[in-house]
């Protein structure tokens, strides 16, 4: 849920992180009812839920490096915030990001050496009259970089499904993102370099959400609506320039889609049709492969994700619609075989257009993990999937009365190393929503 802007907004907050503590420099035990559950379960080893924000806390991202060093971002009543962790150690204090004063949304990625890349939009109307999108670095151990500005006058309510960032191995860097006329804006960083000036996608002017990916070559796909008829597009391109975007054939409506790197220079497609059925394709040397159905169920659905791993096979995650809402996945060999439908847990109370969206997050190497908002009305579910069984293990709750609620989003990241780490912001804080805390449980996949 997003904080109301202006002074209000800006003096209800100041008010709230008064009163509770703002953005701590120590890590506080928050309470933790699973964890004696945890260890029955075996593969995810779970430590204790961590407070990193005490009291104001909203719009985090987190991200997992190689070497399972966690670093996350969020923002706060006075500016954005960050904390890191190396794998297996204490938090370190928190630290201001440059230049995000008014921020509100936040996405975050790593390249192989560690070095953070965050983004985030700024609500500069009440000093310039405009919005912006603004990017710095942070290096593993480090200190955050100069910010930089990236666009200005971004659609203004840019929410979790309005933008993306990938960054790939090397540093080089793709962000996507729906302005205000509900049209793909791209933009790209080489490695070591400047952001580039935004493209606009061609015809692109109906999409709702922008799903983005980068290979170790810097060759980044994104996938947007087109047209009238809402066809699914794909593109791909570098700091170099797109390539002629690529429609497929099925009119899409407003289904959802996404899309993720599977394999050497290919990306997995996912979308729901008009007749809502799940199919899937690659995008392999500038063409799509023949689509092939995911599943023969026929249902509503309000949200899909991907992942991919190195060896090209993939996961397909959706959220149904309807009185009984659930998770759902397929999986995809590299050969192209497609598993069977699993349905992984019940997803929580919320209306389905209102719940939070699933985060979905794999390491490469074909494990995966997955949280969602659960049945219980505070609760925290987390899904893992291991490459050795192909399947995912049991759901654990994570926690309970102290979870995101209807309200806020929850993140899920997985490293190479095997270390996972969940973050979501406390509903129960704060009934008025300004003052809420930021918790955290880190993991091992063993």
């Amino acid at each position: 849920m997003r904080s109301p802007r202006g002074p209000l907004g800006l003096a209800l907050a100041v008010f709230s992180c008064l009163l509770f503590a703002c953005g701590r420099g120590s890590v506080d035990p928050a309470p933790d009812n699973d964890r004696a559950s945890d260890k029955k379960r075996g593969q995810l080893d779970w430590g204790p839920v961590e407070r990193l924000a005490g009291s104001w806390a909203a719009y985090s991202a987190t991200v997992l490096s190689a070497d399972g060093t966690a670093t996350v971002v969020w923002g706060g009543p006075r500016s954005g915030m960050s904390r890191q962790a190396p794998a297996g150690e204490p938090w370190g204090a928190a630290t201001p990001i440059p230049h995000s004063k008014m921020a509100s949304m936040y996405i975050a990625g790593a390249d192989a050496d560690g070095t953070v890349t965050a983004v985030w939009d700024s609500d500069d109307s009440y000093t310039t009259g405009t919005y912006s999108i603004w990017s710095a670095t942070l290096p593993s151990g480090g200190a955050w970089s100069p910010a930089v500005k990236v666009a200005t006058d971004p659609y203004e309510d840019i929410g979790l499904v309005d933008w993306d960032l990938a960054v790939g191995p090397s540093g080089d860097a793709v962000l996507s993102w729906v302005d205000e006329d509900q049209s793909m804006q791209v933009a790209h960083r080489p490695a070591g370099a400047e952001w580039s000036e935004p493209t606009s996608m061609k015809n692109s002017w109906t999409t709702l959400s922008a799903p983005v990916t980068i290979d170790a070559e810097g060759l980044a796909t994104v996938a947007y609506l087109r047209g009238n008829a809402g066809l699914l597009t794909l593109a791909q391109g570098s700091e170099k320039g797109w390539a002629e975007p690529i429609e497929l054939n099925e009119p899409l409506g407003l289904r959802p889609y996404d899309i993720a790197a599977a394999g050497d220079g290919e990306v997995a497609v996912a979308w729901q049709q008009k007749d809502l059925t799940f199919v899937t394709g690659r995008l392999v040397d500038g063409a799509v492969s023949e689509q092939q159905p995911l599943t023969d169920v026929r249902e509503r659905t309000v949200e899909m994700v991907v992942s991919g791993a190195d060896d090209g096979s993939a996961r397909f995650v959706w959220r149904t619609a309807g009185d009984e809402t659930e998770v759902r996945s397929v999986s995809q060999s590299s050969s192209g075989e497609i598993g069977d439908l699993e349905i992984i847990g019940k997803t929580s109370r919320c209306p389905p257009a209102e719940a939070p969206p699933v985060s979905l997050d794999s390491n490469g190497r074909g494990h995966a993990i997955l949280a969602w908002s659960g049945t219980h009305p505070s609760g925290l579910n987390v899904a893992h999937l291991t490459a050795e069984d192909n399947g995912w293990a049991p759901q654990e709750v994570v926690t309970r009365g102290h979870g995101p609620g209807c309200e806020n989003a929850s993140t899920a990241s997985l490293s190479e190393a095997g270390s996972a780490l969940v973050t979501w912001v406390d509903s129960g804080s704060d009934p008025y929503g300004m003052g809420r805390a930021l918790l955290a449980r880190r993991g091992t996949l063993e």
